[in-house]
């Protein structure tokens, strides 16, 4: 029984004078550029690093902009990326040809490299277990200490960086969920156990089944129903006894893994031949298209071509690309860990007349530098002006216009089940419907009726009891249901993994499959994985008992603010940006360079600087004046202009 040593620490960059060209190269705001500053120096300065990022999306932002700035030998690594290329990565770092990897959760498990002295995490880890796993991947013997280093991001960030990483150090793990009762699961292990012992009676697979753990609630009438429905999708004959059919084989074999599948293209360079990674279907669908960027690997790749499943691309120097949206969400922040978050802000509050001591005191509690807890110090003190500083037991509702926010710390999946019943119970008291977005500290809704006095109403007289019965209500009408209902199906073998669906068709078959198995698990996944229901109905009755205060305060806070313009993300520019920024931004637009081609002849092009532009353009081969930036995307367009270009079409062509 040997202790692991174990040092984390959240600091929060303070902007030098060379983080101004950073910020002006890379078109981003100054504590950004701070940050990647920070990130580089720390890569250098250790002997192997890893730096966690929580997105794959974010992962190839760091190492694109740490490449442009720095020759460092660096690569990214998440589960987009071929087989090829993450196996690779991982013998050069093991090999020391490469300092450091940009990664994701990829790189969290089963890695044990000794090398590593450091590891980095780019903004909140989100979870206490996430963070100790990924710390203890450096300094990986036992006689070694594991470091590890959070960026801490926006005011929000900071609150809950600062808050995981003293629960890591004292080993205040959350507690683990897992799924009950799967009825998509217990559907493949009655057919597995069919192989093995023929012709069972119910009772005999029943016995099996509940002797496991996760099915130790399951009723004897839920396992028939199960039999039921495999005997109705033509599974499996049931009558006295349990038997194979032919399809069986088939779905068995073809469901080993509970993870839901998406059609991916594989990203190939066409100047050598290789895969380079791969795109979810959602991202060929929204953003890509011949000419077109994006990254991936760390790097600018432009679109040539894109048939059934590949997508040809050539390297590139388009800063301003398109970066993959791949399928795949941000953890949830637990409920332990925002009402921390809430204690903390009161806290401060309390102590905002004496700060040279509160920072002392902030300095002995958490493992964080003096500009983490000037930031946190600051942030209440600019909430505490004009409004109301919301906590773990006091919720903030504001509104102005057609936004109001309901700032509430209880975590992802509270705030989660709270903004859905709420949504629908608004949306039926004013006759229209209401948009909502919630994360871990505040649940947003937009629409154009008045409703912070309504949703106050609401929260003091929507009894707990009736909370799971209202999301079986609405859930199933929400985009949500319909997306994990296709990932169920084809785990039941209702869906083949290869068809595709229409919305209007996917809700037919919901509609003809609703009170079966496979309607009550879509039902159970989504209450397991995105939902709190136990703990949203505690919430509930403390906010019906008083033990939770509801205000109401006109006009959006200091932390209001930061809500809406955190969705924009660390890289795009909040609505109000600073003088610099926009001094930044309009050097960088006369900067920019722009292809000017003749429409007329098709045999003149030329590039300039917008600076640099003549006043008197005129195409030096025909004379003609009728030319002027080609801004569209329209493919025909492109494709005819290109061909002019290399072809010397003939004016009539």
């Amino acid at each position: 029984d040997v202790e692991k040593g174990m040092e984390i620490n959240v600091i929060s960059p303070k902007p030098l004078p060379e983080d101004r060209k950073i910020a002006q190269d890379l078109l981003i705001p100054l504590e950004s550029a701070s940050r990647l500053r920070k990130v580089i120096e720390l890569i250098k300065n250790s002997r192997s690093c890893l730096v966690f990022t929580n997105t794959r999306e974010f992962a190839e932002i760091l190492a694109s902009r740490i490449k442009r700035l720095e020759r460092i030998p660096i690569e990214v690594h998440h589960s987009s990326l071929s087989r090829e290329i993450r196996t690779k990565v991982e013998k050069d770092f093991k090999n020391e040809k490469i300092k450091a990897i940009i990664c994701t959760s990829s790189l969290q498990l089963g890695i044990d490299i000794g090398s590593v002295d450091l590891v980095i995490q780019y903004q909140s880890p989100r979870q206490v277990s996430q963070l100790i796993q990924r710390v203890g991947r450096s300094g990986h013997w036992l006689e070694k200490i594991s470091k590890g280093i959070i960026i801490a991001g926006d005011w929000d960030d900071a609150f809950e960086s600062s808050v995981i990483a003293r629960k890591a150090l004292n080993q205040e793990i959350e507690t683990s969920k897992f799924f009950k009762n799967s009825l998509d699961v217990l559907a493949h292990q009655i057919i597995g156990l069919l192989f093995e012992f023929r012709r069972p009676k119910p009772k005999e697979i029943f016995s099996i089944v509940s002797r496991c753990y996760p099915y130790r609630t399951l009723s004897y009438e839920e396992f028939l129903s199960v039999c039921k429905f495999l005997e109705a999708i033509g599974l499996i004959f049931f009558d006295d006894t349990l038997k194979l059919r032919r399809r069986s084989f088939e779905h068995y074999f073809s469901q080993l893994s509970t993870i839901p599948s998406t059609k991916q293209y594989k990203i190939i360079n066409s100047l050598t031949n290789k895969v380079i990674g791969s795109l979810d279907e959602e991202f060929i669908g929204l953003h890509a298209e011949i000419g077109a960027s994006f990254i991936v690997k760390g790097e600018v790749w432009k679109i040539l071509e894109i048939d059934e499943n590949k997508v040809w691309v050539e390297p590139s120097k388009d800063l301003e690309a398109a970066i993959p949206v791949w399928v795949g969400e941000l953890l949830p922040v637990p409920f332990e860990v925002a009402q921390e978050v809430g204690r903390l802000r009161e806290f401060i509050a309390s102590n905002l007349s004496d700060k040279k001591s509160l920072r002392s005191r902030l300095l002995e509690t958490y493992p964080i530098d003096k500009r983490t807890a000037e930031k946190m110090i600051k942030t209440i003190e600019k909430q505490s002006k004009g409004s109301i500083v919301p906590t773990d037991r006091l919720i903030l509702i504001e509104e102005e216009k057609d936004m109001c926010i309901i700032h509430a710390c209880f975590g992802s999946n509270v705030n989660e089940t709270l903004g859905r019943v709420l949504s629908a119970l608004l949306a039926s008291k004013i006759g229209a419907k209401v948009n909502v977005k919630s994360d871990a500290y505040r649940i947003i809704f937009h629409s154009s009726f008045k409703k912070a006095e309504r949703l106050k109403e609401i929260l003091k007289s929507l009894k707990p009891e009736f909370l799971e019965s209202y999301l079986d209500l609405v859930l199933p009408n929400s985009n949500l249901f319909e997306w994990k209902f296709l990932h169920v199906a084809r785990r039941f073998g209702v869906i083949k993994e290869e068809a595709e669906y229409s919305r209007s068709r996917l809700r037919r078959l919901i509609e003809e499959f609703r009170g079966t198995p496979l309607f009550k698990e879509t039902l159970n996944e989504i209450k397991t994985e995105k939902l709190e229901i136990e703990i949203t109905k505690n919430v509930l009755k403390d906010i019906q008992n008083g033990k939770i205060e509801v205000k109401i305060k006109n006009g959006i806070s200091f932390l209001g603010r930061i809500a809406l313009e955190r969705y924009f993300g660390d890289i795009v520019f909040p609505k109000k940006a600073e003088k610099e920024i926009l001094s930044i931004f309009k050097q960088r637009l006369l900067d920019t360079k722009m292809l000017f081609v003749c429409l007329n002849c098709g045999r003149w092009a030329q590039t300039f600087a917008i600076k640099d532009l003549p006043k008197d353009l005129r195409c030096k081969v025909c004379g003609a004046r009728l030319i002027a930036p080609l801004k569209t995307k329209n493919p025909e367009i492109l494709n005819f202009v290109g061909k002019a270009l290399r072809k010397n079409l003939t004016r009539e062509e």
